[in-house]
């Protein structure tokens, strides 16, 4: 994937998250829902995560994987992969 000509930026996201998505998907992430977001498998955003594609977005709640919505749209849409 080509690196995006115009990166995404946080002032586009936010503006994109106002109004029904805001319910659906909140600033912190569980895998399913990052998944649905992006409509790609739970699987596959393992599979990213592992790589290090998320590391900027990913932390961790006690057991739990979360991922900062804002920040894993960034890393994904603005690097080459």
């Amino acid at each position: 994937m080509a690196r995006r000509t115009n990166p995404l930026t946080v002032d586009e996201i936010q503006a994109a998250f106002h109004g029904p998505w805001a319910d659906s998907y909140p600033p912190v992430l569980t895998p399913d829902q990052l998944a649905l977001l992006c409509r790609v498998s739970k699987k596959t955003i393992y599979g990213w995560s592992s790589e290090g594609r998320l590391d900027a977005a990913k932390f961790r709640a006690g057991k739990h994987l979360r991922f900062w919505r804002d920040r894993a749209l960034i890393s994904l849409f603005n690097n080459p992969w």
